[in-house]
């Protein structure tokens, strides 16, 4: 009788997300595009017919093996459909990482941060995927805790969709598998990723890399990486470089003097960073928001809500006046938010293990 009731509760569940997941599809089969930036990165059109076009000039620059889960949507559903189920399930990933908590007000408080934030409408009103970044990145930190092989491949495959977002923390997460799982284990889940990415490399990777050549907006003023706005900015080239090697020394400091354990603050932070030193960066903060930033509110409320603030500030210069500081304003941001995670990590996982090894008793000679 029991697992009666279960099974009618689970599809209730079901049905009631698909009449969402439709409702979504539907309204945005109906809003009016033409003329308008409205889902002007809609892959969608690039994934019909059960295929991958790459384009050099235009089009789709994602690794082929990231968006394999999106061609049955892409080949099954108008592109407007299609955004609008990206979009529903953008939202339902955002829900499904706010953490637990038995204050019942925290929760509402990140769930609202997060669903109705500018960062989320901006890439929803684009039509972008990052929901398989900051979706995959879950999946691979449940992995890595979890030490399962399986859990932490479909991660990484998912979470390299934007590899400029995580440059940094796929080799922290490479250095501390080595670390702390068995051979067997890391020799599983490396086996399980190639054994995605060299097919479909061999299919699409010449297309896709021909792609990436044409990414025609790096350095322009829809770059938040570091080294556009300090190009913009005509610093000297060696001060650049400068900036440039204290943000990667800073970050790869904190991976090896913390503790080898991914916490979704870290996360955060080499997202953070990635971004940061990425030859091109269009977006990203709400990945960082999503992995590091609600799990920083959740334990550290007045330090966390800041960087939900400055997120949403953003919306004050996205105006035509301001077009010229926007791109400056974001660097900032996720500079801002890079220092927040990096002062958190060095205060919970490095001062704080070098407090607990300075106060171990030393064994005394007879």
């Amino acid at each position: 009788m029991i697992e009666r009731k279960q099974m009618m509760v689970w599809a209730l569940v079901g049905i009631s997300i698909s009449i969402c997941a439709m409702a979504f599809m539907y309204f945005f089969t109906q809003l009016p595009t033409e003329g308008t930036g409205l889902g002007i990165d809609n892959i969608f059109p690039n994934l019909d017919n059960w295929d991958i076009y790459y384009q050099v000039t235009n089009g789709l620059r994602n690794p082929p093996w990231s968006v394999l889960v999106l061609i049955p949507v892409g080949s099954l559903f108008d592109p407007k459909a299609a955004w609008g189920l990206i979009s529903f399930a953008t939202i339902a990933v955002l829900l499904l990482s706010v953490p637990t908590t038995e204050k019942r007000w925290l929760f509402l408080l990140s769930v609202v941060l997060l669903v109705v934030s500018y960062p989320t409408l901006r890439i929803m009103a684009d039509a972008q995927i990052s929901v398989l970044v900051f979706g995959g990145i879950l999946i691979l930190l449940a992995g890595y805790r979890q030490q399962n092989p399986l859990l932490l491949a479909i991660g990484i495959l998912l979470a390299t969709a934007k590899p400029q977002a995580i440059s940094l923390l796929m080799p922290t997460v490479g250095l501390y598998v080595l670390f702390t799982w068995s051979p067997r284990k890391w020799l599983q889940a490396g086996t399980l990723v190639l054994a995605v990415v060299i097919p479909t490399m061999i299919w699409k990777g010449e297309a896709w890399i021909n792609a990436l050549q044409g990414t025609y907006q790096q350095g322009s003023i829809m770059d938040m990486g570091l080294n556009a706005a300090l190009n913009r900015m005509d610093l000297p080239s060696p001060m650049i470089v400068i900036l440039l090697s204290s943000v990667l020394v800073v970050t790869v400091a904190m991976v090896w003097f913390s503790r080898r354990t991914l916490s979704r603050e870290k996360a955060g932070m080499l997202v953070a960073a990635s971004l940061l030193l990425a030859p091109y960066a269009g977006s990203g903060i709400l990945t960082v928001l999503c992995i590091g930033g609600v799990a920083l509110l959740h334990r550290r409320f007045w330090v966390g809500l800041p960087l939900f603030i400055l997120a949403n500030s953003i919306i004050f210069v996205n105006t035509p006046e301001y077009i010229h500081i926007n791109a400056y304003y974001r660097t900032g941001v996720l500079l801002m938010i890079w220092i927040v995670l990096c002062l958190d990590i060095w205060k919970t996982e490095v001062a704080s293990s070098t407090q607990e090894q300075g106060h171990q008793p030393t064994s005394q000679q007879s």
